[in-house]
């Protein structure tokens, strides 16, 4: 896994979770659909469908489940040998998919998100339903992640917009590898990697766990709000006293389209 890792900037594992994990994920979704008021902050609805989740944004602050899962021994064994013995959580979030949903992620890299000073920095994708061609699965090119950091920023007058231009991607997509697999099943892809994802035309669902993770010693560049915060995402290891640089492609952040942070409204914008 480590290698194909390394070669290809991502890697599909299969079902390396027990069904008694899954399920807790799957009754902390099932809670939040009966109790939306109660995680109010926390969900993202489909605009034509108010009553339909598509995604639940900082899911490891909206459920204790979902910060058991992104802190477990079985995830941290998978990481150790890529980002090393002391990892950090950057982020989490449930993406939802329903059966015949038009929700589609434009192709981007999550480095023009969220950059390091260090690109020990990934994105795990849990399977919570079976992924296959037909449900909109994640799409990635390889090797993308040796390529350096392509333009995001074509939206009006130059803005960010969180996508890359299509005419930029026609000479991409065609290698595009679908990350399929069964329940269970978790994708790990670098944070340069390129991808994104088509909308589910089938009746059936899609819905992905995806938690973003970090060497401990690769300190984001947008900042720190909340060092407590900060230091409470570390999930192995020790705490680093020094910062890691390493000579990683960093394009301006500015200027920005909106304040809006939700990856499915600026690309929409």
């Amino acid at each position: 896994a480590q290698n194909a890792y390394a070669e290809q900037g991502f890697v599909v594992l299969e079902n390396p979770f027990k069904q008694a994990t899954l399920d807790a994920i799957d009754n902390a979704l099932i809670d939040m659909a009966e109790r939306p008021d109660r995680y109010e902050g926390f969900l993202d609805h489909e605009p034509d469908q108010p009553d339909v989740i598509r995604r639940v944004r900082n899911a490891h602050r909206a459920h204790r489940a979902f910060d058991d899962f992104a802190r477990s021994a079985e995830i941290i064994d998978i990481l150790r040998p890529i980002l090393g013995n002391a990892i950090r959580m950057h982020g989490s979030k449930v993406n939802m998919k329903a059966a015949g949903s038009t929700t589609a992620v434009e192709w981007h890299q999550d480095w023009a998100f969220y950059p390091h000073s260090n690109d020990d920095v990934l994105a795990v994708g849990v399977m919570l339903d079976d992924v296959t061609d037909e449900n909109g699965p994640l799409l990635l090119v390889p090797d993308t992640h040796r390529s350096g950091l392509l333009d995001h920023h074509n939206g009006p007058d130059g803005t960010f917009s969180g996508g890359i231009d299509p005419f930029v991607m026609e000479g991409f997509a065609c290698k595009a590898v679908a990350a399929t697999g069964s329940r269970g099943s978790i994708s790990l892809h670098h944070a340069r990697a390129l991808h994104g994802s088509a909308a589910n035309r089938s009746p059936k669902p899609r819905r992905l766990f995806l938690i973003e993770y970090a060497a401990a010693d690769a300190w984001p560049l947008n900042g720190v709000k909340d060092y407590q915060d900060y230091r409470d995402r570390l999930i192995c290891g020790e705490e680093p006293q020094e910062i890691r640089l390493r000579n990683v492609p960093v394009r301006m952040p500015y200027p920005k389209q909106s304040a809006n942070t939700s990856l499915f409204s600026v690309q929409s914008e």
